[in-house]
């Protein structure tokens, strides 16, 4: 027979359906923004990319799911984890690592203004390139 506990934050479970933040739009409007003035002819290309500090600010949720078997006697002695058991967990996630990404789809953005009036708006995504 086994007894199982589970403790989690009730919002974790919320947050897991849509994993992804909305980038701030306002520097790209600013930029824009200077060429919106009669006169002015072309397009205005701008280039995003993530900074390394945007994997940084990622929130862990951790949750701790527990299984106590109730055949095997339990030792009330603290016990050390051996190195051989922590190595094991470096390996499978270092097996992951390549997975743990932020990403944002879109790598470049063209505005196109006609006497200062914005006529379209393209948006590049990753292994795209905008005329």
């Amino acid at each position: 027979m086994c007894h199982i506990s589970l403790v989690a934050t009730p919002q974790l479970y919320a947050e897991r359906k849509i994993n992804e933040v909305p980038i701030s739009i306002e520097n790209i409007e600013q930029a824009l923004l200077v060429f919106a003035i009669p006169g002015m002819w072309g397009s205005v290309r701008i280039r995003l990319k993530l900074l390394p500090t945007a994997g940084q600010e990622v929130m862990l949720g951790i949750e701790h799911r527990t299984v106590t078997r109730l055949d095997v006697a339990k030792s009330e002695q603290h016990i050390i984890a051996s190195n051989e058991r922590y190595n094991r967990v470096r390996e499978c996630l270092a097996e992951k690592a390549h997975e743990f990404r932020v990403i944002c789809p879109i790598v470049e953005i063209v505005g196109h203004f006609q006497d200062g009036k914005m006529s379209s708006l393209e948006t590049g995504r990753t292994n795209e390139r905008l005329a």
